[in-house]
């Protein structure tokens, strides 16, 4: 059995994720998200021993249909997310790596909110090639 990797957003407070999820539900008339909501979905990932609380993540692709709803919600706030990734080993070993991508300032335009997507798509595929 090979490696396990999962892709997630970090950097969110609760209520930030919440907000994000209702957003992402109205999102393209919420076509999205009846089509597939478990393209995202929220994980716990690096809870330890010691049962400090994880960081929410939400699992992403670089294909994700959220992507376009992401960018435009982090063009609506300044907010710096996370790009995080954790493979799991066949020996059951974890190993995380992490990009930061900088939100947008509130009022820019599309434009601005492409280019906020494809750091992200750039931030997926970049923790999709680096190696273990």
């Amino acid at each position: 059995m090979g490696d396990s990797q999962t892709i997630g957003l970090g950097g969110l407070s609760r209520l930030e994720r919440l907000e994000l999820e209702e957003y992402l539900k109205s999102w393209d008339g919420g076509a999205a998200w009846r089509a597939d909501p478990g393209e995202f979905r929220e994980e716990r990932l690096g809870a330890n021993t010691l049962g400090q609380v994880p960081d929410w993540m939400f699992l992403l692709s670089a294909a994700s249909p959220f992507l376009p709803a992401i960018a435009r919600w982090l063009i609506e706030r300044p907010k710096t997310i996370v790009i995080k990734s954790e493979t799991t080993k066949p020996d059951g070993t974890r190993e995380k790596k992490e990009i930061v991508v900088k939100g947008a300032s509130p009022g820019q335009s599309t434009k601005e909110a492409k280019e906020i997507e494809k750091q992200i798509q750039d931030a997926i595929k970049k923790l999709d090639q680096m190696p273990d």
